[in-house]
């Protein structure tokens, strides 16, 4: 890779903080990097005063936070709604999981008497894009005395995983068959594997691990409640794969360019970025408005066995200070390979562009603070299958 950058090149810009918006209909929802919070509000025909907002206020590379503020009256049996953070993965069989670590920290507060949950919800089912079958519920709070789905009443196993215990609950709901874990005591702050929650369930009642993870949520489902608020401080859930690994090496370099390779294995989840080899140029920060020019080429080639998602990608980053924090990331990917996805809160390009004879659509989203603006190739440089290619 080449850069030829002047000696009055700055990256400096103006910060910014989250866009936090509300957003209050029936299946609104935000695309926040690997998740997708939703303002659900399947049951809110039981109460047509009622209502639900959602908000996201932050994320990371691999959290997020959020809040929802609801107020429901009417039955209090049927559930409302379920303002919830949604995982993006590609399903996966349960027998070939490893791991499913999460963690998640939060507050309710509301006036007077509340029916209410706060839930991991999961959903296997026979085949990747196949009806759900099951349903695998990890209640951290049941709040006001709700009551999971159960076919006798009582809880048919009780297990300690992450330190809180919980009782097991069996019922259906029409032709899915539901597993609750129920806590016995609210649980604010949790850390723990999903998968054990699969791992314990009864051998004389339990889900076929040839079961697909197709869904995998966490949130809250009120019943009733008055000025109900849920504000989940960080809530991440994720499966790394221990086993991979990448190693790079220098081939040669002169005073304005460098020469290298890098080598890796990494399977795992297929949202989570495993690493990020890189060239990384110094230079003295400047202004963006001093930058006149920033000339650069690239020639390289990629090899894989199978299937791959990756990209191949500049990353230059801005800040309102030298040495402060970032504010903007601007990304340029010259290849998306296996479908890799930008940051975007929409999942539609704002703006398309010619560069260097590439054509390239804009994408913006954001990584916890920094608002990211990310450049994706859409033709002429994906592999498509071919096992070595060069751009």
């Amino acid at each position: 890779m080449k850069l030829l950058i002047p000696a009055t090149l700055a990256l400096v810009a103006v910060a910014s903080s989250v866009d936090a918006q509300k957003y209050c209909g029936r299946d609104d929802f935000k695309v926040v990097g690997d998740y997708t919070v939703y303002n659900i509000l399947w049951g809110e025909d039981n109460d047509k005063t009622g209502g639900q907002c959602t908000e996201v206020t932050g994320s990371t590379s691999s959290s997020v936070s959020w809040k929802t503020s609801f107020n429901w009256a009417g039955d209090n049996w049927p559930v409302k709604s379920y303002a919830n953070a949604a995982l993006k993965f590609q399903p996966k069989q349960v027998s070939a999981i490893k791991s499913i670590p999460t963690s998640m920290e939060y507050t309710y507060t509301y006036d007077g008497h509340i029916i209410a949950n706060v839930a991991y919800d999961l959903f296997t089912s026979s085949s990747e894009s196949g009806e759900v079958e099951n349903e695998l519920m990890v209640w951290l709070a049941a709040l006001g005395g709700p009551w999971p789905l159960t076919d006798s009443g009582k809880p048919i196993k009780t297990v300690n995983i992450g330190g809180v215990d919980f009782d097991l609950f069996q019922g259906m709901n029409k032709k899915v068959k539901v597993f609750s874990y129920v806590a016995k005591k609210t649980a604010y702050k949790f850390s723990a594997d999903l998968k054990k929650f699969f791992n314990e369930l009864p051998t004389n009642n339990t889900l076929p691990q040839t079961q697909y993870l197709v869904k995998l949520e966490a949130g809250t489902e009120p019943f009733q409640g008055k000025n109900g608020e849920m504000i989940v401080k960080s809530y991440s859930s994720k499966d790394n794969d221990k086993t991979g690994g990448q190693c790079a090496t220098v081939d040669r370099s002169s005073g304005s360019d460098i020469a290298w390779q890098t080598s890796f294995n990494w399977a795992g989840d297929n949202w989570q970025v495993k690493s990020y080899a890189n060239a990384a140029l110094k230079f003295d920060p400047v202004q963006i408005s001093n930058v006149t020019s920033i000339p650069t080429t690239m020639e390289y080639t990629y090899k894989y066995d199978g299937n791959i998602i990756t990209n191949v990608a500049y990353d230059l980053f801005t800040s309102p200070s030298i040495g402060g924090e970032t504010a903007y990331e601007l990304m340029v990917w010259l290849a998306a390979l296996g479908g890799a996805w930008p940051l975007t809160t929409t999942g539609q390009p704002i703006k398309s562009v010619t560069l260097g004879g590439v054509e390239f659509n804009l994408y913006q989203g954001w990584n916890n603070k920094t608002k990211v603006f990310t450049y994706r190739q859409e033709h002429g440089h994906e592999l498509h299958g071919r096992p070595e290619a060069v751009f």
